[in-house]
Formats: C-alpha cells, structure tokens, sequence
C-alpha cells in the first residue's frame, strides 16, 4: 500500500482513547480486534479498488471522443440559435445571455 488511510488512524486514536476512559481490557480487545479486521478488509479490497484501465485501450479513446464531439455540437447549436426578445422589456440580445442585460430578467 502506499499510504495508510485516514480513518485507520482515526479508528487508532478512538481506540486508545476509549482504552484510556474506561480502562477495561475488554474494550481494549474489542477495539483492537475490530481494528485488525477493518486492516484486513482493506488489505484484501485494495488491489480490487485499484484497477486501472488500459491507457492504450480504444473504447475509452471512442468515449472521450464521442464526448468531444457533443460538447462541440451543443456549443454551435447554442450558437446558432440567434437573437432572443426579452418578454419582459422587448429588448433584443445575443442568445449566449442567460439573462437580459436591459432588465436583467430570464426570458
């Protein structure tokens, strides 16, 4: 593992703390044991969560430029939409406004 979870130390310091207060062995078990199996359960998901994906693999290249190729589509459709009349003053402005600069209202 790289680095050590935060909450691993949290759990740690709850512990000794929790030892400290109620000064029980039992308490001192149960927390040590309970932080042993969180250790474990992270020992053992940790190569599962750290799967990476191919860099080279071209269905996440087909993806992201898919995903380009919509961005660029809604931005000239949004641009292409022309002029809008304000309802409210009848001020004519630019559809890239969301608001109109005269009354500063949303049509």
């Amino acid at each position: 593992m790289d680095r050590i979870p935060s909450w691993l130390y949290r759990v740690l310091v709850v512990s000794v703390v929790g030892t400290l207060l109620f000064k029980n062995v039992f308490v001192l078990v149960t927390l040590f044991g309970g932080m042993t199996l969180i250790c474990i359960a992270t020992m053992v998901t940790y190569p599962l969560r750290n799967v990476h994906r191919d860099p080279y693999d071209l269905t996440l290249l087909k993806e992201i430029h898919e995903r380009e190729e919509l961005e660029a589509a809604a931005e000239a459709h949004r641009l292409d939409e022309g002029d809008v009349v304000c309802s409210r003053c009848g001020h004519v402005y630019g559809s890239k406004f969301k608001v109109c600069p005269n009354c500063m209202q949303s049509p």
